[in-house]
């Protein structure tokens, strides 16, 4: 079976989301 797998995907959106909210909150951290 080939194609896209929606768990995986999920994960790697979640861990994306994840990443960028981390960022955010650094970046506001930083410069506060």
């Amino acid at each position: 079976m080939t194609g896209v797998n929606p768990k995986t995907e999920m994960r790697k959106t979640q861990t994306g989301c994840l990443g960028f909210f981390m960022t955010l909150l650094f970046y506001f951290a930083v410069s506060a």
